[in-house]
């Protein structure tokens, strides 16, 4: 090429417009590390994780992991958690981004990491510190190894959550339900050549407590916040000392005398106060909290400057709740935009909130409302509660969608286990939607409590404080977008840590709890309506069905008519999870949870629903006449494997040898029994779905059974190809002679 071509090509070059992206959805380290810019670096996506690497120098190489608080999102201007900080502070970054709640299970970016480790790129630097919080403590753990001789600095971390080795870890349901089999699932077993682990938890939280408690003591350094909860990171922030914290780490002259003075503040806080006050209540002492409460208030007046605004007020209380990441703008450059991928009509920016049609979730044409980088869909004013307590509230549920913009937890967080409450939720937004319906917001109370006993669930219990505090949080999170909380159900599920008690002590201790727990729940949300309560009778066990824990669920709402109890199903007919006593098979979990959401429905719309429950046995001869109150004809499900009904206290030995159904009347319905012969004994019963027992090696349903039915039904909108049925709830009555005569 001659020199005038060289010249002809360089001034046609120059004559060319420059096409630059538009600044706004440009991130920071895309600036730095694209061809013009100063630094190397690279970015890599591996399937739902991406690796943002910025070498700023061989000195010090931070490596940070996403929590949950940063996993998943979906703009353009992506960056790793601490971005900011660590560019301002010059140091070489490799973050480890996700894109969703993974805890870094994926075995293509283990492999990467190991790779990069293998081809010596933490050798580069003269200094490693690995850097994260909760989920991203976690990763900083997991990957220590990679770096030998590198510094660890954990916020709040899990070691693992695989339920072989932490089975009393019960949070993190999306975290649980990845693969715990690959390699470096256990951060315990990953720190061999580590320098230091900082490890900053509140050791009045009892899971981080036992999670610090797996790591090798001799190289942690214990860095203990106390009362700061979970979210140490966030409440060192909100400190204005997360910065100090980790540029100490950063420097390595991180030591607990200077942590310690740095956290003198929190005790300002009103995020302090919160933790504390759950502390003490989940420790039985809730009576303490006023006092706490005073106490805090004192001492806000008296550090607090003349005319300054206490923090304790209800505008900064609320912003506790509504700005999960401060570090995050509402806007994406100078111009305020919604943080979504999805096309946008009619956007309106009214210098507090944005508000626009968006097809971002699903493709489904919908209002949305953005403040503070949190985003709901437009609702009424008024945000439905759905609270979940007990035992089958903390089993994940398949959920074919998640209706991410309307169902949120007390934060307004989309973190919410697939448990109960949101299930509930989903089941009650898909039946709106079915019938053209306006969708409400739903706020999602599960509190799970595996095994629960009857002291666990007095009233006054550790439980319920719980509950009552995320509905007050709750309400203080929707306060800012002119939304109030109305709570209007509560799922119940008892004692399925006390399958001794008595049928009448079964009952006293539901009707006690549910007569206090009402107008609780309507007092800390502040509505003067009480909720419903609803429940699903229990089924017994794999091999014993003789609990009359199961008698007193399924009278409740004969024996106490007044307290508004709705008994939904029972679940003899279910499927039980392999390997568990117990528990209903998660997708059958979920049918029951649509089959409350229906009761509570048709309650509300002023139907009634009840399950068929036997009212009366009697017996004329070789024939005994079984009467179900129901509220339409009965039916045999012809896919169970028996029909349910069994003699007890018989001392003769008759048998049920033919069974048959007599007219459907209004209110009841006969169910015909033939005997082999008279039926005899003092106390003769009959039993339904009750009282029976299998031997171990049985197969996937409890030992009741049980296949009468009413031929009511109705399509599943939760599990395609399913129908709702209401059965017969599981019954004991005794036998009483008679003359009747009925014919099937």
């Amino acid at each position: 090429m001659s020199d005038t071509d060289s010249e002809d090509l360089a001034e046609d070059h120059a004559r060319l417009p420059e096409k630059q992206a538009p600044e706004e959805i440009l991130p920071a380290w895309y600036r730095e590390i694209y061809p013009a810019g100063g630094c190397d670096g690279f970015y890599e996506k591996i399937g739902d994780h991406a690796l943002i690497h910025v070498d700023r120098g061989p000195e010090t190489l931070v490596v940070t992991f996403d929590n949950l608080s940063d996993a998943g999102y979906k703009g353009y201007d992506i960056r790793a958690w601490a971005e900011n900080f660590l560019r301002d502070s010059g140091v070489s970054h490799l973050g480890v981004v996700a894109q969703g709640p993974t805890w870094f299970r994926d075995a293509a970016l283990i492999a990467r990491m190991e790779a990069l480790a293998a081809q010596g790129f933490f050798r580069r630097f003269e200094r490693v510190v690995m850097a994260g919080t909760s989920m991203g403590g976690f990763g900083a753990l997991a990957f220590a190894d990679l770096a030998p001789g590198c510094d660890v600095l954990a916020f709040s971390p899990q070691t693992t959550l695989a339920a072989g080795l932490v089975p009393w870890e019960t949070r993190f349901a999306p975290g649980r339900a990845q693969d715990w089999t690959l390699s470096r699932s256990d951060a315990a077993r990953t720190l061999a050549g580590v320098n230091r682990i900082w490890l900053v938890y509140d050791p009045f939280l009892a899971p981080d407590r036992q999670q610090a408690l797996r790591l090798p003591q001799d190289r942690v350094i214990a860095l203990k916040a106390f009362g700061q909860g979970h979210k140490t990171a966030l409440v060192l922030r909100r400190m204005e000392q997360l910065k100090a914290v980790m540029g100490a780490a950063i420097d390595g002259t991180l030591t607990p005398a200077l942590f310690y003075r740095l956290t003198r503040g929190r005790k300002d806080l009103y995020l302090y106060r919160k933790v504390m006050e759950g502390h003490l209540s989940d420790r039985g002492h809730a009576a303490r909290i006023p006092a706490f409460q005073r106490a805090f208030r004192l001492r806000a007046q008296r550090t607090r400057p003349a005319g300054s605004v206490p923090e304790t007020s209800a505008p900064e209380a609320q912003k506790e709740i509504v700005m999960p990441d401060a570090s995050r703008p509402l806007h994406n450059g100078p111009a305020r935009k919604p943080r979504t991928l999805g096309n946008v009509w009619q956007l309106i920016d009214d210098g507090q909130s944005l508000r626009y049609l968006s097809d971002q979730y699903r493709g489904q044409v919908m209002g949305f409302a953005e403040r503070h980088g949190v985003t709901l869909a437009q609702t009424p004013d008024v945000a439905l509660g759905m609270a979940c307590v007990g035992g089958s509230a903390g089993v994940p549920r398949p959920l074919p969608e998640r209706f991410d913009y309307h169902i949120r937890d007390e934060a307004l967080s989309q973190d919410s286990a697939p448990y109960g409450a949101t299930a509930q939720g989903v089941a009650s937004l898909s039946s709106a939607r079915a019938r053209h319906h306006a969708l409400r917001n739903v706020i999602a109370l599960s509190q799970p409590q595996a095994g629960i006993t009857a002291a666990e669930s007095l009233p006054e219990a550790a439980i319920y404080q719980r509950l009552f505090q995320r509905i007050a949080q709750a309400k203080e999170a929707l306060a800012p977008w002119g939304k109030s909380l109305f709570i209007d159900r509560i799922s119940l599920d008892l004692l399925a840590g006390a399958p001794d008690m008595l049928e009448l002590e079964a009952q006293a201790h539901y009707s006690e709890v549910i007569q206090w727990l009402r107008p609780q729940v309507a007092r800390a949300a502040g509505q003067s309506s009480l909720p419903h309560v609803t429940l699903c009778q229990k089924a017994g066990s794999r091999t014993d069905g003789t609990s009359e824990v199961i008698l007193a669920e399924g009278r409740l709402e004969i024996y106490e008519p007044a307290l508004g109890i709705i008994v939904a199903s029972p679940s003899y007919m279910l499927r039980l999870m392999p390997e568990t006593v117990a528990t209903i098979l998660p997708e059958d979990r979920l049918w029951l949870d649509e089959l409350e959401a229906c009761a509570i429905e048709t309650v509300q719309n002023g139907g009634k629903w009840h399950c068929p429950s036997l009212r009366q046995v009697l017996v004329n001869g070789v024939r005994i006449f079984a009467e179900f109150a129901t509220l339409g004809p009965l039916e045999f499900d012809e896919t169970q494997p028996h029909h349910g009904f069994t003699l007890s206290g018989c001392d003769n030995g008759a048998q049920i040898t033919a069974i048959g159904l007599g007219p459907h009347r209004a209110g009841g319905q006969f169910v015909v029994l033939d005997c082999d012969r008279v039926p005899t004994g003092p106390a003769l019963h009959l039993d339904y779905a009750f009282g029976q027992s299998l031997p171990p090696a049985g197969d996937d349903r409890p030992a009741n059974r049980g296949a009468l039915r009413e031929v009511w039904s109705r399509p599943s909108l939760l599990q395609e190809g399913r129908h709702l049925h209401r059965y017969a709830l599981s019954s004991r009555l005794p036998v009483m002679p008679s003359n009747l005569q009925v014919t099937p």
